[in-house]
């Protein structure tokens, strides 16, 4: 399961096919659990995923949930960095990603890619309410190795 953070809403269609071109031997469906599963999905197949948004209204900065389901059990981080990536440049937003820190701070930092620069922030203050001004405090930039998927989710050596 992979978690990002946007801070604008991309048409689920959009975000549908924009998933779809990135792993192109998986279906994906928007499902928000709520009623009937999604026409066609079967939840016994393996390359069927789904995603879904979430408006965390709490939340000042970056507030909208995108979780996505299904996808292979291992390398849920480094498929999180890689779709994170791609989104920003792709939809020309901010996307934000709770991962281990790789330069070993603690573990209230993220990954916040901001179009074309990568950073890591300390989050500590990204979900209280009676903060001032950002709720981020920029740590220092960071380069990520490029990691490669399969048509289907799974890391490339």
């Amino acid at each position: 399961m992979e978690i990002l953070y946007i801070d604008k809403f991309i048409e689920l269609k959009r975000l549908q096919d924009f998933l779809s071109t990135i792993f192109p031997s998986l279906t994906v469906f928007h499902y928000d659990f709520k009623g009937d599963e999604p026409k066609g999905f079967d939840s016994s197949n393996e390359r069927h995923i789904i995603f879904n948004l979430t408006h965390k209204e709490t939340l000042k900065e970056l507030s909208i949930e995108l979780t996505i389901f299904r996808t292979p059990k291992v390398n849920e981080e480094e498929r999180s960095l890689f779709i994170g990536k791609k989104l920003t440049k792709h939809f020309n937003i901010r996307v934000m990603i709770p991962v281990i820190d790789p330069l070993g701070h603690d573990p209230y930092m993220s990954t916040l890619f901001d179009h074309e620069n990568v950073y890591i922030v300390d989050d500590s203050q990204w979900e209280m309410e009676n903060v001032i001004g950002s709720r981020f405090t920029f740590q220092e930039s960071y380069c990520y190795p490029d990691f490669n998927f399969d048509s289907a989710g799974n890391l490339l050596a």
